[in-house]
């Protein structure tokens, strides 16, 4: 009989088995039946835990049912193993792990905390056909472990796994033969296990500076024990199964589940699960057909017993915990966490306490002060009282599914500062310690991640609330000798400028200008206790009134005889715990269109109500029940929808024929223009690098068509710098910078672009365009109004669409139509409380009409942006690394301030010779982008070898300046070459790499005139080697590029190759343009 090399696993869940294998092949007709697996159906192998969720020290009960659905054949149980395991599985990208020796048998950063060795819990047993038998498996758990987690560094895994391995006895005149066995391929089934721990066993209270925690310093080994249900057996050790039994014993035969009558755990697990009044052999339910087959076999081989480890259940003292602020808790939770270095407030009496707030960096609270969780905080910044939090529940410690939330109170009338805007975020950090970090996480050892967040404009409000929800499954606060994983309510608050004259402004969020502040609240989060469920754990008896402000000025006020758990995520919108009748104002200005947007909180409404007996509304000073309010209020709504218009059908539907008769009449637009014969032309094709020179058909050429304006395409050091990265982090980054895309040279390419700008901050995109995608819809909205030059290029119009605004254009570099048109959109909107209003050119223009090379005018722009109040956007694609003394751009070269640009943009694919893009600016608007531009969120990042070569693009530029003059020698022996070149005209600037020429007269059609301009290109690429092209017109592009030769200077050109091609054009063009002067 032959075997299988290797037999193939099957896996069976919810009992549906799959990948079924079978065994060799051999002569005959009953060795075809052997060899064919797919005659019988597969046996199928099930688990099932006795429990959805467990904690340390708990008893844990696992079933195995082994089904045999087959009805003429027996199944044998050659071998059944059980194996329970926990495993702690290291991130390598975040931790420093060690190599794990050829030894032993595991993955680098895993580490098997939890273990069970059972390599055969039975054997040679036997299943009837078209029966099935249960087994019970059962253990205690550690005292000490820590919770199931999935998390971004690390992961604590716990699962049961059975692997099954038999044969089909196929019975032929009622007796079996040898030929009659059928191989299965082994079965595996594996399920996990979900732990959570208690507030003693969480890790965070544990002495500082133990070794491993809540994780066992050693692999714990379990003592499990099996039996048969509905077997009257007693429960036998898995690991003393087999004790004794050895190969050839005549005894295995007979009693196979023979077990040994001493268990060190007896006591423990009969005090636990119970036992059986017998021993009874397994075998005894067999059918008598099937002991034929055992007869004769060989008996099982002998087990080693396991050394037996004794792990002591550490008890931690957790009393004066409630005492702690929140910082002390945090900071006494795990050594290692960010919240570390912490400033020291000040405490007020009678339960508030003050927070003070500094900008750009987060307070927290220090236990030298002897501080406590008050009722209220008060957030303080210099000497002012900004803003008063009152949290829901003053104590730290929440549990799964409980809500958080509370009120901010701001007292904008007694300081110099405002508060314009509030952003609060609940946040889950997760903390790898700084002993275990890996050297490149070193300077950002923690992952956060937001599960909720509140943004609200809080300019004219006194008073405002929010309300989160913890999520149903955690994750629970605990903490390791590797992370800790912690939970806060993180604040920021936008306030005006110290000093600020609000009274020159018509409304404080017109003052230009903000300042950040942040305030962290640390908060501890449990799974709920056992038996209780998690809405269920909060004392809310603090409490007495509680009051909801919805639908604009109504008040909905419950007052409790017994404290009472609002379970409803979206109910309690706005929650204060102190009652204020000041705020029940008249019901009067709620109008119809207010009823209809809040139409769905009023269905919230009535489940509140409905679980809140003592509910009442106060409407004019009066109590109403609240069943009577909700009830006037659906009527309310009844009537408003009844006095809408409803829709009218038309008179009379359309005919058969009719319908028939318009279809044959209607014709579909094609999906896109014909392709003519200019479409399918195809252009040259490059053999070599796009320098300063390539290769054409074999033959080298001098490149005029390519935008490397300092010749960096092919440096040496560019492409050592491209190696190193390419052999350190491989070719691409397979991830957006939102979502774990971010690499270290990633953020050294943003800072040094910041550095070389002088600016305060950068962002950096995947693709050059994508940066004008991006950046303008992430701040152009709809409603706002957006001010551009006719002439920006193609990736600027297409961010233009997306961002829905209102798009007005003015006549290309016109400061005159400039001026009119914002004079005419201030005067159109004097009236708007709300305008956000922008201006966007490009520095030095690509060319999408005939401006091909020509410099924005900045000084002027900037005059009109400070006397009309409109931000400016500038794209420096074309002009970095070209205008300007040092290269820094357009700025530069006109002697502006770069704070005096409210947005800066830039693709690196020209003069620094890489690719992707970036947006500089201050840090608020750095900041945004990282939140709301989806090229940055959902696009793949910029390859590492490519930010590693901009790097060095902008060192080399800072440490070769005779680039730029080369440059500009280049551009000036070209333009006086073709300053008197006959029947064409030069458009661009002097000082423009981009050197546009453009027909003085036209043939009349501009696809004559391209006719005219590539036979020019053809003979020049013909006869002297001078590679230049013409822009390109196509119906399928948005922006049609103007008619004319375009040639880009590069500071890799000689001053033969600047002279070769002004003669050869000169020579050309006196040839085919002689009637054309």
């Amino acid at each position: 009989m032959s075997v299988p090399n290797k037999p193939s696993r099957v896996f069976s869940f919810f009992n549906i088995t799959a990948g079924i294998g079978g065994g060799g092949g051999g002569g005959g007709s009953v060795s075809g039946r052997r060899s064919n697996a797919t005659d019988l159906q597969q046996p199928q192998l099930k688990l099932e835990p006795d429990r959805e969720v467990y904690r340390p020290g708990d008893p844990i009960t696992i079933t195995i049912e082994i089904k045999n659905p087959t009805t003429s054949s027996s199944l044998l149980i050659e071998k059944l193993g059980f194996e329970m395991k926990g495993i702690e599985k290291l991130d390598t990208q975040w931790f420093s792990t060690t190599k794990p020796s050829p030894d032993f048998k595991k993955r680098r950063g895993e580490y098997v905390f939890m273990d069970n060795l059972a390599p055969a819990l039975i054997s040679n047993q036997i299943v009837s056909a078209g029966s099935s038998r249960k087994f019970m498996v059962r253990t205690i758990l550690p005292s000490t472990m820590p919770p199931s987690y999935r998390g971004a560094t690390i992961r604590y895994l716990y699962y049961v796994r059975s692997i099954l391995s038999g044969k089909y006895l196929i019975m032929e005149n009622g007796h079996f033969s040898e030929e009659s066995i059928q191989d299965l391929a082994e079965l595996e089934t594996r399920i996990p296990l979900q732990l959570w721990v208690t507030q003693k066993s969480n890790g965070l209270q544990s002495e500082e500076g133990r070794s491993s925690g809540i994780v066992p310093a050693s692999t714990l080994l379990l003592d499990v024990y099996w039996k048969e249900m509905d077997a009257d057996t007693d429960w036998a050790k898995i690991n003393e199964t087999f004790d004794g039994v050895e190969e050839g014993d005549e005894s295995s035969r007979d009693e196979v589940s023979s077990v040994s009558s001493y268990n060190p755990m007896k006591d423990n697990i009969h005090r636990t699960f119970g036992s059986s009044l017998s021993l009874r052999s397994s075998l005894a339910r067999t059918s008598s057909k099937d002991l034929s087959y055992l007869e004769g076999r060989s008996s099982i081989s002998s087990q080693l017993a396991l050394p037996q480890i004794a792990v002591a259940d550490v008890l931690y003292d957790s009393s004066g915990a409630d005492a702690l602020s929140p910082s002390q808790q945090l900071k006494s939770t795990k050594a290692f966490s960010k919240y570390d270095d912490s400033m020291v407030p000040s405490v007020s009496g009678m339960g508030e306490s003050g927070a003070y707030l500094h900008d750009n960096w987060s307070p927290t609270f220090s236990a030298a002060e002897g501080f406590i969780r008050g009722r209220s905080y008060n957030i303080r910044l210099d000497d002012q009282v900004l803003l008063r939090f009152s949290p829901k529940n003053s104590e730290s410690t929440y549990y799964f599914s409980d809500m958080i939330g509370g009120t901010l109170t701001f007292f904008h009338e007694e300081g110099s500062r405002r508060c314009l805007e509030l952003s609060i975020t609940l946040e889950m950090t997760e903390t790898i310690s700084r002993r275990y970090v890996h050297p490149s996480r070193r300077h950002a050892p923690s992952i956060t991640k937001v599960h909720s967040d509140h943004h609200e404009v809080v300019a004219d409000l006194i008073q405002t609330s929010f309300l989160f929800s913890i999520p149903m499954d955690g994750p629970m606060s605990f903490s390791t000798h590797y992370v800790s994983v912690q939970w806060a309510l993180r604040f920021e608050f936008f306030t005006t400028p110290k000093n600020a004259d609000l009274s020159r402004y018509e409304h404080p969020l017109l003052v230009e200008g903000r300042e950040k502040c942040e305030w962290v609240l640390p908060i501890t989060v449990h799974a709920p206790p056992g038996g209780a469920p998690a809405a269920q754990t909060r004392n809310d008896s603090l409490y007495t009134f509680r009051k909801v402000k919805m639908l604009g000025s109504i008040t909905v006020e419950i007052s409790h005889r017994q404290p009472l758990e609002l379970a409803h995520p979206l109910v309690l919108q706005d929650l204060i715990s102190e009652r204020m009748n000041s705020n029940c104002v008249s019901i009067m200005d709620t109008t119809i269109s207010v009823l209809t947007n809040k139409l769905r909180d009023a269905s919230d409404w009535v489940t509140w109500i409905s679980e809140a007996p003592f509910a009442r509304a106060v409407v004019f000073g009066v109590n109403i029940g609240g069943h009577l309010f909700v009830e006037g209020l659906l009527l309310v709504v009844i009537l408003f929808l009844l006095s809408q218009k409803s829709y009218k059908p038309p008179k009379r539907p359309l005919t058969k024929k009719e319908i028939d008769e318009l279809c044959d009449e209607w014709v579909p637009e094609p999906l896109i223009p014909t392709i003519t014969d200019e479409m399918k032309s195809e252009p040259p094709v490059l053999e070599s690098a796009a320098g300063p020179h390539t290769t054409i058909n074999g033959k080298e050429v001098i490149n005029f068509t390519s935008a490397n304006y300092l010749g960096l395409l092919g440096n040496e050091k560019l492409l050592e710098t491209c190696t190193r990265a390419l052999e350190k982090y491989g070719v691409g980054s397979c991830g957006p910078r939102g979502f774990y895309g971010t690499i270290d040279v990633h953020l050294d390419c943003e800072a040094r672009i910041a550095k070389f700008l002088g600016t305060p901050d950068s962002i950096l995109y995947s693709y050059g365009l994508s940066t004008m995608f991006s950046a303008i819809p992430a701040f152009c909205k709809k409603g706002d109004v957006i001010v551009a030059d006719e002439g920006v290029h193609w990736g600027i119009q297409n961010g233009l669409q997306l961002s829905r605004s209102t798009i007005i254009y003015f006549k290309h570099n016109d400061m005159e139509s400039l001026r009119n048109t914002l004079e005419k959109i201030t005067q159109e909107n004097k009236q708007a409380k709300k305008l956000r209003r922008y201006i966007i050119v490009e520095a030095l223009y690509q060319g999408t009409k005939e401006n091909s090379g020509q410099i924005a005018p900045l000084d002027e722009i900037i005059k009109l942006k400070e006397k009309y109040r409109f931000r400016v956007l500038l794209d420096e694609s074309n002009s970095l690394g070209v205008l300007g003394s040092s290269g820094k751009g357009l700025t530069e070269y006109y002697n502006v301030p770069v704070d005096k640009i409210d947005i800066i943009t830039a693709a690196m694919g020209h003069a620094l010779a890489t690719e992707g893009g970036f947006c500089t600016g201050s840090t608020r608007v750095i900041e945004h982008q990282r939140l709301s531009s989806s090229g940055y969120v959902f696009s793949a990042s910029l390859p590492p070898y490519l930010a590693s070569a901009a790097v060095k693009a902008f060192d080399i530029l800072e440490e070769n300046p005779g680039l730029i003059t080369k440059l500009r020698k280049n551009i000036n022996t070209l333009f006086k070459g073709l300053k008197d070149i006959q029947g064409m005209e030069i458009m661009s600037d002097p000082l423009s790499p981009i050197v546009f020429l453009r027909l003085k007269k036209s043939t009349g059609s501009s696809k004559s005139d391209l006719k005219l301009l590539e036979d020019i290109t053809d003979r020049v690429l013909k006869e002297d080697s001078v590679f230049v092209v013409t822009s390109k017109r196509s119906t399928l592009d948005k922006c049609n590029l103007p008619v004319g030769l375009r040639l880009f200077v590069s500071a890799g050109h000689s001053v033969s190759d600047m002279e070769k091609a002004s003669k050869s054009l000169k020579r050309v063009a006196a040839s085919l343009l002689t009637d054309q002067s």
